[in-house]
């Protein structure tokens, strides 16, 4: 459960960063995407007593399902809304 909510409190936050001109991402819309996952799961492990170990794979889990969630949207958007 807190890989899901981690992952989607990352990509609401990242979406919600203003987009710079250009293409591409800006800083803070990567900043809160990685760091938003990271943070929420590294205080639930330390809430619950947990190692700096199994932190750092939290932290770690908790980036990839983000990025998965945001290549599933991608995906998404690609072959449900926008059909050639």
């Amino acid at each position: 459960m807190c890989l899901v909510a981690a992952a989607i409190a990352g990509v609401v936050a990242a979406g919600a960063a203003r987009n710079p001109p250009g293409n591409g991402p800006g800083a803070a819309q990567v900043l809160l995407g990685v760091g938003v996952p990271a943070v929420l799961s590294g205080v639930v492990v330390w809430r619950d007593g947990g190692s700096r170990t199994s932190l750092a794979a939290w932290a770690l889990a908790s980036v990839a399902a983000t990025g998965l969630l945001l290549l599933l949207l991608f995906l998404f958007v690609e072959l449900v809304i926008r059909p050639a």
